[in-house]
């Protein structure tokens, strides 16, 4: 997360969507990095994940 601190994106996010919905945007990117999954299925990454714990969000691609 220090690197969305560096670049300011948390500050972006806040001046257009909800915390739940910048945390969701920010769990995808981050699992588009580390591990590309088709975008239908990011909470299967996610889940797996020490983010899961510490971010009370939802990735079902239902929900996004």
């Amino acid at each position: 997360m220090d690197i969305v601190n560096a670049f300011g994106i948390e500050k972006i996010h806040k001046k257009n969507l909800t915390e739940n919905e910048s945390m969701q945007i920010i769990a995808m990117v981050v699992s588009k990095v580390v591990r590309p999954l088709p975008a239908s299925s990011p909470e299967t990454w996610f889940d797996g994940t020490s983010m899961s714990r510490s971010m009370n969000i939802n990735l079902e691609s239902q929900r996004i």
